[in-house]
């Protein structure tokens, strides 16, 4: 038997919960409201049964979170990880969000793996010319990129961005159509999986 009450006092160490906490017999967690994790020096987070945050889950400006593993599988409105410096690969995100997906200003994710496989509006990332793009069409409301550095590299950013968002929401049904858009643009890095 689970015991309920130190599992959430255990939950409440790790994250501010602004709503109501349900814990069933199995020790998964239900949280009608929203989430964020508010420990700051810790590479990942613990590993708590998430079933389902019905608002956002905030897991951001952390120095240290290398994985979003001991995210819920499911969040109802927008998950937000963006300004982790030290975040390496999307492994432990959500399987479906809701609303907006943001992982802008996370400099050393070179990957859009474990990419949720839902995304009910749009998908913020900061422009790289070596990062595939094509996971991205998931996302119902797009794509939308921020560029770190230069001007001339937002230029591309705003190109790839028109041509990735011809075909947003579309999923793996658009995937040769948009490759072959970007690599016609003169961006085959961006036309990958």
């Amino acid at each position: 038997m689970v015991d309920k009450e130190k599992l959430i006092k255990d939950l409440q160490r790790h994250f501010y919960i602004d709503g109501d906490i349900s814990v069933d017999d199995q020790g998964q967690i239900t949280v009608i409201g929203n989430v964020e994790y508010i420990r700051k020096n810790e590479p990942r987070m613990p590993n708590f049964q998430w079933q389902y945050v019905s608002g956002s889950f905030k897991c951001r400006n952390n120095k240290t979170l290398q994985t979003l593993l001991g995210s819920p599988r499911t969040v109802g409105e927008g998950f937000f990880c963006y300004r982790n410096a030290n975040l390496l690969s999307l492994e432990g995100a959500p399987d479906k969000v809701g609303q907006q997906f943001d992982c802008t200003q996370c400099p050393r994710l070179v990957t859009l793996d474990h990419l949720p496989s839902e995304i009910g509006g749009e998908f913020l990332i900061t422009y790289s010319s070596t990062l595939p793009v094509l996971r991205g069409l998931v996302a119902k409301g797009g794509i939308g990129f921020t560029a770190d550095g230069f001007a001339p590299q937002m230029g591309n950013a705003e190109k790839v961005e028109l041509i990735i968002n011809k075909y947003k929401g579309q999923g793996k049904m658009a995937v040769f159509d948009c490759q072959k858009d970007l690599e016609d643009a003169g961006f085959p890095e961006n036309a990958r999986w």
